[in-house]
């Protein structure tokens, strides 16, 4: 079981997403104890295709699609899920520094 989760909503920043995946994965705390939610707002660019591409290369990376539009019924949804756990409600601008 993952320690603490962070749930990163995105509509339609497919490269943004994917830096800020990237960013997050490659830090020093070992994947078993975190998770990485990224829920989609149903985007219309090439997200879907960069979230497939990432969940194949890490294994603790979690992609849902809310159908719901707008922001806020996107952020809650999988941060309610998670309340019993330590969570970190991301936006796609979220670059943590590598050390």
């Amino acid at each position: 079981m993952h320690k603490v989760s962070v749930v990163i909503p995105t509509l339609n920043r497919a490269d943004l997403v994917a830096q800020t995946i990237d960013r997050i994965e490659n830090q020093t705390v070992v994947r078993d104890l975190y998770e990485v939610v990224v829920v989609d707002n149903s985007s219309t660019d090439h997200t879907q295709q960069v979230l497939a591409q990432k969940s194949a290369a890490y294994p603790n990376l979690r992609v849902h699609c809310q159908t719901k539009r707008g922001a806020a019924a996107t952020q809650m949804s999988e941060f309610i899920k998670r309340m019993a756990k330590l969570s970190c409600l991301s936006t796609t601008i979220f670059l943590p520094s590598r050390r």
